[in-house]
């Protein structure tokens, strides 16, 4: 079940992902993964590759968490951020 965006702390879910608790990222998946397979579905046009760009978006996600910075933007953005530019790349290739 999800959290409306304004009950959900994206960020101290990335900052818990970065210290490697995995009932974070899979909150995190709870709460986006139908909005986030959206998007990349849109962008690739095939929802077998959605489901495979997803995949990786959040294992990327997990790996990178460390490297999300308040100071340059949103949780949610960045998160965003990620699965866009792989769906992107997935696209071109």
């Amino acid at each position: 079940m999800s959290v409306s965006f304004d009950d959900f702390d994206y960020e101290a879910t990335l900052l818990a992902c970065a210290a490697g608790e995995r009932s974070a990222m899979q909150r995190l998946y709870e709460q986006e993964a139908g909005r986030l397979f959206g998007v990349v579905r849109r962008i690739v046009r095939d929802g077998a590759l959605a489901e495979d760009v997803l995949h990786d978006a959040c294992v990327n996600i997990w790996t990178r968490a460390a490297s999300f910075d308040p100071a340059r933007g949103s949780a949610r953005g960045w998160i965003y951020s990620v699965v866009r530019n792989l769906a992107l790349n997935a696209r071109r290739d």
